[in-house]
C-alpha cells in the first residue's frame, strides 16, 4: 500500500524523530542515512553506511556531488521510485531487503526520499543508527529500539492510503 503526507502530519514531522545534534562524529554502529548530504557527509567522516537513501537532491535542488555518492563502494544499488510527500511499497520493500542484506546497499529514488526515514526506522534491527538531514539545524539521529519503531509506525498509520 502506498501512503501520502497529510496536511496535518506536515507540522508534526517538522520536528526531529531523534536527537538534533551539529556533527557527524557521534554516528556509529550500523548506520542508515536518508538524503544525500547527511549520506555523503558520512562517507567523508569515513563512516560506514550500511544502507544510504538518496533522491540527487539537496534542499529541492539537484546535488552536485551525487557522483561521489555514487562512486562509493558500494555492494549493491537499487532504483525505486517514490514521489514527493509519500511512501511507496515500492520503496519499502527496497529497504527492508537491503535491512537484511549483509553488504552495503545505495537506494538511489526517483522523486523524493524526505519520507523514507520512518520505514527505514520501522523496519532496522535494534541497535542501528538512522540519520537524516533537519534543514539549516543539523542531524538527526535515531537509536533504532522498539519506541522508535513504535513512533515511527504510529506516523505512517496517520498517512493516507492511496
Amino acid at each position: 500500500m502506498n501512503l501520502r503526507i497529510t496536511p496535518s502530519l506536515v507540522q508534526e514531522l517538522k520536528s526531529p524523530l531523534g536527537r538534533l545534534e551539529t556533527d557527524m562524529s557521534v554516528a556509529g554502529g550500523r548506520l542508515i542515512t536518508v538524503g544525500d548530504v547527511v549520506t555523503l557527509n558520512a562517507i567523508k567522516a569515513g563512516k560506514k553506511v550500511w544502507v544510504a537513501v538518496c533522491d540527487g537532491r539537496a534542499m529541492r535542488r539537484a546535488f552536485t556531488e551525487e557522483g561521489e555518492i555514487k562512486a562509493h563502494k558500494w555492494g549493491r544499488t537499487e532504483r525505486v521510485k517514490n514521489e514527493a510527500g509519500t511512501i511507496t511499497e515500492e520503496a519499502v520493500h527496497a529497504i527492508t531487503a537491503a535491512l537484511q542484506r549483509k553488504t552495503t546497499t545505495l537506494i538511489e529514488v526517483d522523486g523524493e526520499e524526505d519520507l523514507l526515514a520512518l520505514p527505514c526506522i520501522r523496519n532496522a534491527p535494534d541497535g542501528a543508527t538512522v540519520i537524516y538531514g533537519q534543514p539549516e539545524k543539523g542531524i538527526v539521529y535515531v537509536t533504532v529500539n522498539e519506541e522508535a519503531k513504535n513512533h515511527a509506525q504510529q506516523i505512517m498509520n496517520l498517512m493516507e492510503a492511496i
